[in-house]
């Protein structure tokens, strides 16, 4: 299932930044990025659902 509020250039943008930080081994980074990334499916989530 792909998430229609999230597009696929936008969702590799953010799987991209998460690679990269694990690749440098900043964990705060890692940690920010999860967390926005894992923010964002949840809206999407949300959204699909209350539509």
């Amino acid at each position: 299932m792909f998430l229609k509020n999230c597009s696929f250039k936008e969702s590799i943008k953010e799987h991209l930044s998460i690679i990269e930080a694990i690749e440098k081994k900043e964990e705060d980074l890692v940690a920010t990025n999860l967390i926005r990334h894992l923010e964002r499916v949840e809206n999407s989530i949300l959204s699909e659902i209350t539509s």
